[in-house]
This record gives structure tokens, sequence and C-alpha cells, in this order.
């Protein structure tokens, strides 16, 4: 039980925070006129507090992951759970689904059976904003030119153990060549014992979790990315922003979008590590090649601009 006390002369009884939700977003709805477009963008959350509202408003559902189960099958898996209650069993109460890159846009449409009743749009979740893109560029003869970089969550999902195996051999080749890896999860332990396995020594930096990644990215010499499956990887689209050249597993969603071989980086085969391999030692071995890869990653961000998203989510708000 919620209790709201003495809002406009009212108490208000709630039987949870789901229902004291609802009320908020009602609420807000009133005082700004009604039929504003509200998005749910943590389903489990908030997707029943929007459907639930009782005031004139457009319901927008967006996805932060993909939406089936099978991460390499999003077309004929099961939906994930998250989702059920609003794909599922009240997607006519709303205005429409959002996800961050076309391929799962239309991904999702094919699970909808091809033609859904309510329309799906791709808006991305990365932007670049304009205070980044205005900064000078940073040469790679500035920058640690064979540092490799991993930045994001550190679990058995984005197979980071796959990294230190590649860097092991890319080190073969390139002695001087390190690997920085930001962030935190479960698998920290256990990754720090593979390190030490493989004698990496201090060539292999666990750097934990940090605020502000823009002295990482402007230093590294190249960015790294081996998760099973996600929405958009943002730290992809961060690291481009930087011009960090980018080396990542082809899955479903996000970096088939954005990389481009040998312009900005290298799109390798999911799960294969002799290419992973091949494709950071590409990237390094080379400091013309480098820096050739660099500049492209600074260009391929512009698609993610501050300005470029936002007329995305204009279109939406005249389309409502």
């Amino acid at each position: 039980m919620c209790k709201l006390v003495d809002y406009h002369g009212r108490d208000y009884y709630f039987n949870g925070e789901l229902e004291w939700y609802r009320f908020f977003l009602d609420e807000l709805n009133r005082e700004n006129g009604e039929n504003n477009v509200f998005i749910a963008d943590r389903p489990l959350a908030a997707q029943w507090p929007v459907i639930n509202m009782q005031t004139a408003a457009k319901k927008y559902l967006w996805l932060p992951t993909p939406h089936a189960v099978d991460a390499k099958d999003q077309v004929y898996s099961n939906l994930n759970s998250a989702y059920v209650y609003g794909i599922h069993e009240y997607l006519t109460s709303l205005d429409g689904l959002i996800t961050s890159t076309p391929g799962q846009r239309d991904d999702l449409t094919k699970w909808l059976g091809g033609q859904p009743k309510r329309p799906v749009r791709a808006i991305s979740a990365a932007v670049v904003s304009q205070a980044l893109a205005d900064r000078p560029h940073v040469a790679m003869t500035a920058r640690h030119a064979h540092q490799i970089i991993y930045t994001g969550r550190v679990d058995q999902e984005r197979r980071v153990d796959q990294i230190i195996t590649a860097f092991a051999q890319v080190q073969r080749k390139i002695k001087d060549a390190t690997l920085v890896i930001h962030g935190y999860g479960g698998a920290i332990d256990a990754l720090k014992e593979q390190a030490a396995k493989l004698k990496l020594g201090t060539s292999v930096t666990f750097a934990g979790y940090q605020a502000d990644l823009d002295a990482v990215y402007d230093q590294a010499g190249a960015y790294v990315y081996t998760g099973e499956s996600d929405s958009q990887p943002l730290s992809l689209i961060e690291a481009l922003s930087h011009g960090v050249p980018a080396v990542a597993y082809d899955v479903n969603y996000g970096p088939k979008d954005v990389l481009k071989d040998g312009r900005n980086g290298y799109l390798v085969k999911d799960g294969a590590v002799n290419q992973l391999v091949t494709a950071l030692t590409k990237v390094l071995e080379n400091a013309k090649r480098q820096q050739r890869l660099s500049d492209g990653a600074y260009r391929s961000s512009t698609a993610y601009s501050s300005a470029t998203v936002w007329k995305q989510w204009q279109a939406l708000n005249s389309e409502a």
C-alpha cells in the first residue's frame, strides 16, 4: 500500500508502486494538456503504468534488449518474458513499438507475422552529443596506439574471456600490446584467473567502473566487443565517436549497422576467436592503416549525432 498525503487537498491510496507510477503519469499528462507522448523505456518497470494510463495519451514501448530468447534467432524463437505483457497481451493498447536499430525493427515485424497491429519504428538509442562531435580529433600518434580496450558489463553474456584468449595471441605478434577492461560484473574473478594462467601479467588491466570514459576512449588504439547480443551496443558508438577503430562480432543487433571492414574497423564471425585475433592484429600492426580507421570511426559516428536522432523522435511526435 502506498499513500499520497494531501495532494490537492486529498489523500490517495495505491495498491503498490505500479499504480502510484500510473497516477503520476496521468497527473503529468493532465498538467500538459493531455494527448502527450509517453515511452516506456524499461519494460518491467514502465510498461504496465503506461499501458494502463487513464487519461488520453499516445503510448509506445521501447525495447532495450533483443525481443526473443534465442540471440541468434529473433524471428522464430519465443518472446522475451519482459515483453509478454506489452507485446503479446496488450499490443493494441499501445500506439507503437520502438527498437534501436532497423535490423531489430525488421525482425520484430516478422516475429509479429509481417503485418503487426501496431507500427514498429527504429530510433537510435546511441547519441553523439554536439559538444563531443565538435571536439578536435585525437591523432593516433597522441594515443596509446597498441592499447585495446573493452568497456561494459563483465559477465558471461559479454564473453570477455574470448577477448583475453584473442589478446594472448595478438600479443605474440605485437609485443607491446596491452588490454584494459573497463567495467564490473560477476565474471571478474574468473577472468583474472584466466589472465594469470596465460601469464599475461601487467599487459592486462582490470580498471573497474569509471563514470567518465572520455579520456579512456581518447587514448585507446582499438575497441573490441564480443557480446552475445544487444539491442545496440552503446559503448561501440561511444568508441567510434572518439575515433577508436572497433572490432566486433557480427551479432544481433548493432555492429553490422555501423562497422564497415577496412573503413572504421572490422566485423568478424560470431564466436570466431581466430578472426578476432586477425582483425585486432590488423588494426594495430600498421600505423597508417590504424590512422585511416580512426578517421573513418569519427566519420561514421556522425550518423548518430544528437541533431539526427532528435529528428527521428520529432517525426514520432508528429505522427502521434
